[in-house]
């Protein structure tokens, strides 16, 4: 599918932001009548529709979604990591850095016996192990396997202070997942042109 991708520099964020629904990113724009909408998984899904990558068999469907809001279920809980409790408005505080650290340690560690970010990277390993393909549902690329890679990429890339860049090594399916994701051609020419934009956190 061609599409234009734009990068919003901070200096213009203020005034763009007004334009958009929520004054959040991403929001995706569209060339017949220049409506913003936003939503990242709405706009996922909606590109996997018309691109042939989100099956049109409902319970194959169901499946793709199904890692989709495990990965979600995931990410908040990186989220909270990233903004403290003053983002998500459970008090007027935010982490000082060694409370980061600590609580992404916890995140990430498999002995803890909450539900942390390795409890559900444990269910989409197993969800894997099945897999003949390499990918979650089918034979084939779906946005379930995209999806996966986007938190894949974002606990490795070095970035996240308390998080190693080799925690997927006990996950091997994962962590093949993400080679088999960063091994398509057009992955990689993404990745080379646009690369990774942010400090640590």
């Amino acid at each position: 599918l061609p599409f234009t991708n734009k990068v919003v520099p901070f200096d213009e964020f203020k005034e763009f932001k007004t334009k958009l629904p929520c004054g959040l990113l991403p929001v995706l724009e569209l060339d017949d009548n220049g409506q913003y909408l936003d939503q990242s998984n709405a706009i996922l899904r909606y590109v996997g529709k018309i691109g042939g990558l989100y099956p049109e068999d409902p319970l194959l469907a169901l499946q793709v979604d199904e890692v989709i809001y495990t990965v979600l279920e995931a990410d908040k809980l990186v989220e909270f990591s990233l903004f403290g409790p003053k983002h998500m408005m459970f008090n007027d505080a935010p982490f000082e850095a060694d409370e980061k650290v600590e609580n992404r340690k916890r995140m990430m560690d498999p002995a803890v016996t909450q539900k942390n970010v390795a409890f559900y990277l444990s269910c989409l390993e197993k969800k894997l192990e099945g897999s003949k393909s390499g990918w979650f549902v089918g034979d084939s690329i779906t946005i379930a396997d995209l999806r996966t890679y986007q938190l894949l990429q974002w606990l490795t890339l070095g970035i996240l202070d308390g998080v190693s860049t080799d925690c997927l090594d006990t996950y091997p399916h994962l962590k093949a997942l993400k080679a088999k994701v960063e091994g398509l051609p057009k992955i990689a020419a993404f990745r080379e042109k646009y690369g990774t934009r942010y400090g640590t956190f």
